[in-house]
Order: structure tokens, then sequence, then C-alpha cells
């Protein structure tokens, strides 16, 4: 196990045990609280522990797959998946299961190298990936999971290393530029400079042009656009579709450098996700 391959696990173990313990306090009455549209916060812990197992499952896994490319095929997925929980695995007990998971992920990451093929069933980041690639997309998702319950119980953020937001920032606006297909760029010069303030927050810049989306965890030093937010609101508006965008703008919680062409970025990935995150040249996927 390399040191990048530790660091990411001691991230994991991080956010695992914050999560742990913001969980371990909730009583009934909070397990059983709306949790978006669909959940109730008794669904979160079930749902970050059957990815930790579809990671764990998809290690050096040499069975014919097919990776996800809508999200009705993934939600059909995550369907599927709610379908076959068992009574003994939501709330408090989903919150066992997802300890459990924990562990066997960890032991899973130990026994192999970073560079271990693994399946990735899902959309945008599908497909073969390395161990390293796998590990670090768990540390998103837990902690985009993780935000979002926080800002939904008590519109806080959890308190977690800079360095740990600031990890899980990157791989999101990675994620999200290569996300973005040649047909979804038809026609676009864009530079959009994105200012994400607070502790872990950051500065990237998405150049957009010939068909392909590149970004930077930099400032250019000329932008069509700038977009600047706390990571909350940034947050609540793009991600956890908690509040609208004009609302943010209005209270002043979002300030935009280049209106219209601000909202031709934001559209671009309004886009319903039908694609693959291709990062061969980066060396984030698996050898084939």
């Amino acid at each position: 196990m390399t040191s990048d391959q530790t660091l990411i696990l001691a991230d994991l173990e991080t956010i695992w045990a914050a999560l742990d313990a913001f969980l371990d306090s909730f009583s009934p009455q909070d397990w059983s609280r709306k949790h978006g549209k669909d959940w109730t916060f008794a669904d979160m812990p079930y749902h970050l522990a059957y990815f930790n197992q579809t990671v764990i499952d998809g290690i050096g896994n040499d069975r014919e797959q097919q990776a996800k490319h809508t999200l009705r095929e993934l939600n059909a997925w995550n369907d599927a998946h709610f379908a076959q929980r068992q009574s003994g695995q939501a709330g408090a007990k989903g919150l066992e299961y997802l300890r459990s998971t924990e562990v066997a992920l960890k032991q899973a990451a130990q026994r192999h190298a970073p560079e271990t093929p693994v399946f990735l069933p899902l959309i945008i980041v599908g497909g073969w990936r390395t161990l390293a690639f796998a590990l670090d997309y768990l540390l998103d998702h837990t902690w985009l999971h993780f935000t979002e319950s926080n800002l939904r119980f008590d519109q806080r953020l959890p308190e977690l290393p800079a360095s740990l937001v600031n990890h899980a920032l990157n791989f999101s606006m990675e994620a999200a530029a290569g996300a973005l297909r040649p047909e979804d760029l038809v026609g676009v010069d864009l530079v959009t400079i994105l200012r994400l303030t607070g502790e872990g927050g950051g500065t990237w810049t998405f150049s957009m042009r010939a068909g392909k989306c590149q970004v930077e965890a930099r400032a250019a030093p000329h932008a069509d656009a700038e977009i600047t937010s706390d990571i909350a609101t940034y947050l609540k508006t793009s991600v956890h579709q908690m509040q609208s965008p004009l609302s943010a703008l209005l209270r002043g919680k979002t300030r935009i450098k280049g209106v219209s062409k601000a909202q031709q970025f934001q559209k671009l990935f309004a886009v319903t996700p039908g694609r693959v995150w291709s990062f061969v040249e980066q060396g984030r996927t698996a050898p084939g």
C-alpha cells in the first residue's frame, strides 16, 4: 500500500468517525425525519453501506458487467438495493451495517495495490477504475451525503479537516468537468472561475472550448464569468437542491460577475448525466 493510499484511507477513517458521532446521537424521531423528497435519515447509512460494498465486490471482479449511463438506470439500481434491505438495516441498525462495511473496505484496500482494477456500476465514474480512484470516489460520495445530512438536520456543515474537504471538492470538480460530452459543448467557448470560501474551499477555473472541458485548481488571469459562494451555499444550490440559486443570489450568499455567461455555465452542468467520466489521460482508469 502506497503513502497516497494510506492518506486516503486516513481521510476515510476521519469522515467515518465524524459521521458515526453525528448519527450515533440520533433519537427514533431523528431517524424518521425527512431527508429530501424520498428519504428519511434512516435510509442514509444503508445507502453509504451498499456503496462501500459495491467497491469491495468490484475489486478484481472479472465478471462481464456494464456501467449505468443514465439517471433512470442509476435510480433503478438504487431502488433494487433498497428493495433488498433487511429489516435490521435501517436507522441505528443500518449504522451498524455501515460500520461493518467500513471495516471490510479498509481490510480489502490494505490487501490490494492502488492500481488494482475495480469495477464501478455507476454513472459518470462507472466502468473499470483503479482502487485508488474508487477510494477517492467513496470519500467524495460520503462527504456529499454527510454534508447534506448536516445541512438538512441543523443547517451547518460538519467539522472536518480543511485538507479533507478540499480533497473531496477537487474530486467533485474534476468529475463534473470530465463528465461533459463533446456534444454538450458544441459552439461553447467559455472560461469560468468558481470560488468557494470557508475551511477547505478553493478556486477552480473551468475552460470550455473545442468540445472539451478542463478544470484547474487556480484562478485564470482572464475569465468570462466568476462565481463566488461559501461551501454550504454552493452545496445547497448546486448539489443538494435545498435552495434556489436565485434565492442565494438575492440574499448575497452568491456573487456573480458576468451573469449571462455564468448562467450558460450553470446550464451546461444541469444536463441530465448520460455519460461516463473518461479520464484515461490522467491515469485514473484501470489498466485494460
